[in-house]
C-alpha cells in the first residue's frame, strides 16, 4: 500500500511538470501555418462566391437590354469563351462569356449581334444572353431572330 501511495505522488508529480511547460513541436507549428493557410483560402473563396451570387441577384432585379458584338472567340478545354463588346453613352463595354460547347467553329459567332442583359447600377455587371435558360432567368422569351443558333449547338 504504501509503494501505491508513492507512485500516485510520482505520477501526480510527473503530470503537473509535464502540464506546467507547454510543449514545443514543430509538427504542431506547421500544422497550425498549414490550418491558417487552408482557412484563409477557403473565407477567400467563399468570398468571391458570395460577391458574384450578390451580383447576379441586382443583375436580375435591376437590368436594361443592349446589343453587343462578338469580336473574339477562343475555344479551350471547357468550351468556347466569347468576347463581346457593348456601347453605352458613347462608351465601350467588354465582356466575356463562356458556354459548354468546344465542337463549335471559330467563327460561329464572330461579328455576330446578340442580347445583353446589363445591369442599371453597374455596367461592369452584365451577361450575354444565347440560351433559352438565359432568357428564362430574366422571365423574357428569346427571340426568333436567334434560331440561327440552334438549340443543339449547346
Amino acid at each position: 500500500m504504501y509503494e501505491n501511495r508513492i507512485f500516485k505522488r510520482e505520477a501526480s508529480e510527473f503530470i503537473h511538470r509535464k502540464c506546467q511547460k507547454p510543449l514545443k513541436n514543430k509538427n504542431m507549428e506547421f500544422n497550425s501555418k498549414k490550418n491558417l493557410v487552408i482557412i484563409i483560402f477557403f473565407s477567400l473563396i467563399s468570398i468571391g462566391l458570395i460577391r458574384n451570387c450578390f451580383k447576379y441577384v441586382q443583375l436580375k432585379q435591376d437590368y436594361f437590354i443592349v446589343y453587343g458584338t462578338i469580336y473574339e472567340t477562343a475555344r479551350g478545354q471547357a468550351g468556347a469563351s466569347l468576347y463581346y463588346k457593348v456601347k453605352i453613352n458613347n462608351k465601350i463595354y467588354n465582356g466575356e462569356r463562356l458556354y459548354g460547347s468546344s465542337y463549335l467553329s471559330r467563327d460561329y459567332f464572330l461579328n455576330k449581334t446578340l442580347p445583353v442583359a446589363i445591369s442599371k447600377i453597374d455596367t461592369n455587371n452584365k451577361k450575354l444572353l444565347i440560351e433559352k435558360s438565359d432568357f428564362k432567368e430574366f422571365g423574357l422569351e428569346r427571340p426568333d431572330s436567334l434560331d440561327w443558333i440552334g438549340e443543339d449547338k449547346f
